[in-house]
């Protein structure tokens, strides 16, 4: 299992729960896209059950998640049981932790949505854009 931490830029509190289905069509870009979780460099939320993640490669990827809000405040791990490597179609656990972290676990369970596009990546609203 491998665990990347992160600093929060958009959370609140997390509780334990699923994360939902997978898409119908991940995209032509998605095609399991792979990524080390420990190369995370940055992560930001849309809503409530969307959030994008940055690598050190520059590649931007999306997750859905029953989360809720991430606060700032929080680090963020993503663990893979998939071993060394996350591809899109693979469930992760996303752990919060930090000074005000819920009375919950803090962890939730998320899915790999896609890989984005250069065109999705500049599409995004700038609040959203890791």
């Amino acid at each position: 299992m491998r665990a990347a931490l992160v600093p929060l830029l958009a959370l609140a509190p997390l509780a334990a729960c699923a994360a939902p289905g997978a898409p119908a069509d991940p995209g032509p870009s998605s095609a399991r896209a792979c990524f080390i979780p420990s190369q995370v460099r940055n992560f930001r939320t849309e809503g409530l059950g969307t959030v994008y993640l940055r690598t050190s490669r520059d590649e931007v990827f999306r997750l859905t998640s029953a989360c809720g809000d991430l606060d700032p405040a929080w680090r963020l791990a993503l663990v893979s049981d998939n071993g060394v490597t996350t591809c899109v179609g693979d469930r992760v656990t996303l752990q919060a932790s930090g000074s005000v972290v819920p009375a919950s676990s803090g962890r939730c369970s998320a899915f790999v949505d896609r890989r984005l596009t250069a065109d999705e990546v500049a599409a995004l609203p700038a609040r959203a854009r890791p």
